[in-house]
Order: structure tokens, then C-alpha cells, then sequence
């Protein structure tokens, strides 16, 4: 049985923050080495999550006044306007950016693939949900204030457009694909499979192929983990993660002999974790 590896909580901290710069040490300040940096993490926040460390595209910004950096604030339109990868709130309903080769893993499981109207009568869209959803789908891309000029009197209050797209981003029906720069930004929308890139969505995978790869780049990315962090970040049970992590295991995709000093659990290692 291989030893045991301990590291202090410092460490962790450090390799989980080495995570927000590339992988070549550089940090991410242009439109490409934000966009390079999301493929290689797969996926990453816009800032400082609320509950489970994630890398971000703020995290390496040291003089940052909030949990966002301006710099992540504009790449939130440029990257979508650009295609160079797919932006939307979903971690916690906060920014997250997703590189197109995780975007097929996220969808094969999240994605409503039915008709609207199906999905509306089978119970899986709101009538609010469809209202924003036909817009999008006839007038997008269309900007935030577009949008809701055009549902006002349908919606009757603003949140009831800000509840509907965030719901819609949660399922992968509706996504940003840019928006403006000048001011306080503004999201422009488009319906999912308008938006991505041919060839994305062409070869789903089984939800089943779909965890392990999410679950195996979640390990990658915290470096050093638990179940409960990896099922709090996709909303699945601590059972159901270390069952995959067990899998990811006996194929040297992740490694659980990782402790960490003041903690008696074992954790979750990424395989490069030193």
C-alpha cells in the first residue's frame, strides 16, 4: 500500500492559488492568456467563489479590490463575443467561464434537450422560463435591455428575467455571447445551439463518461479536495462523488492517500499534486 502523503494547510493553499495563473507561471492579462487559461483549467470562476475555493480569472490578481478584478470584469463579454469559450452563471449562480472541450460533459447532464414546448409540459420550464426563452430564440443575440423591453408587460418585474435567465443558463438553453463594455456591462443572449461552435455539441458523451471528466478536473483544479467539495460544486450527493473518485483512482486520475496536517480525512489529490 503506497504511504500516505501529508502536506500543510499552506501548501495547499499555494498550489490551489498557482492554479489562477497559466501554466507556464505567467498571470493571465490579455483577452488570450485569459482565454488560454480556461482551457487549461476546463473550467474556472469569474471571481472568489462564496463556498468552495475554484481557480478564477481574479484569483491572481493581488490588488484587486473585490472578489473580481476589472480585467475579469471585460472578459466576461470579450471572451464570449470572441467564441473562446462559453460564459454563464453556474457555480453557486456566479460567473463561470467553460472551456469547449468541458462544455460537452457539463451539457450531456445539466442540458435540456427536448423541444421547449415538450420540456413546458413535461414540468421542466416555467411559463416565464418559455416566455424569455422564445424571445431569445427569435430575436438573439439581443441585449439585456432589449430583452426586457421587449417581456416587460409579459414578466410585469425585472426579476422575474433575471430568475428566468438564470435558470436557463442552468440547463444550457440560453448563454452570454458578449455584450457592452462602456458603463456597468451588459450581457447580449443567444440560445445555446445558435451560439456554440460547430462540432460541440455533435458527439455527447454518456452522463456517466460526463461526471468522471467533470469530477476529474475538479480534483485537477483544487489540487487537494474532498468529496463534500466536488458535490457541493455540481449539486451531487458525497456518495455519488467518491464513488467516481474510487473509478478516477484505479485508473491514476486522482489519488486518495492525501492528508492534509489539523484534518483526519483522507482527501482527493490530484495525480501532478506534489
Amino acid at each position: 500500500m503506497a504511504a500516505e502523503q501529508r502536506v500543510a494547510p499552506a501548501e495547499v493553499r499555494a498550489a490551489r492559488h498557482r492554479k489562477c495563473f497559466l501554466d507556464d507561471g505567467r498571470a493571465p492579462v490579455t483577452d488570450a492568456d485569459a482565454a488560454l487559461l480556461v482551457e487549461q483549467r476546463g473550467f474556472l470562476a469569474l471571481g472568489v467563489l462564496p463556498r468552495v475555493w475554484l481557480p478564477n480569472l481574479s484569483g491572481w490578481d493581488e490588488g484587486r479590490e473585490w472578489n473580481v478584478s476589472w480585467r475579469a470584469w471585460r472578459w466576461k463579454e470579450t471572451l464570449p463575443a470572441a467564441k473562446a469559450c462559453a460564459y454563464l452563471k453556474w457555480f453557486y449562480g456566479q460567473g463561470t467561464f467553460i472551456s469547449w472541450r468541458m462544455y460537452p460533459f457539463f451539457y450531456a447532464i445539466w442540458g435540456i434537450r427536448l423541444h421547449p414546448e415538450e420540456a413546458y409540459h413535461e414540468g421542466l420550464l416555467s411559463r416565464q422560463e418559455m416566455d424569455v426563452l422564445s424571445v431569445v430564440a427569435e430575436f438573439g443575440p439581443i441585449t439585456s435591455h432589449d430583452l426586457w423591453r421587449k417581456l416587460k408587460s409579459r414578466l410585469g418585474k425585472r426579476t422575474a428575467l433575471i430568475s428566468a435567465l438564470a435558470r436557463l443558463q442552468k440547463v444550457f438553453l440560453v448563454t452570454v455571447s458578449g455584450g457592452d463594455l462602456e458603463g456597468w456591462s451588459m450581457h447580449t443572449w443567444d440560445v445555446v445551439t445558435s451560439y456554440v461552435p460547430d462540432g460541440v455539441l455533435d458527439h455527447l458523451p454518456r452522463p456517466e463518461e460526463a461526471a468522471r471528466n467533470l469530477v476529474a478536473q475538479a480534483v485537477d483544479n483544487l489540487v487537494y479536495c474532498t468529496t463534500r467539495e466536488i458535490a457541493s460544486l455540481f449539486r451531487w450527493t458525497s456518495s455519488c462523488v467518491a464513488e467516481v473518485a474510487r473509478d478516477l483512482a484505479r485508473t491514476g486520475r486522482a489519488r486518495l492517500d492525501a492528508r492534509i496536517e489539523g484534518y483526519e480525512d483522507l482527501f482527493i489529490a490530484s495525480p501532478a499534486a506534489q
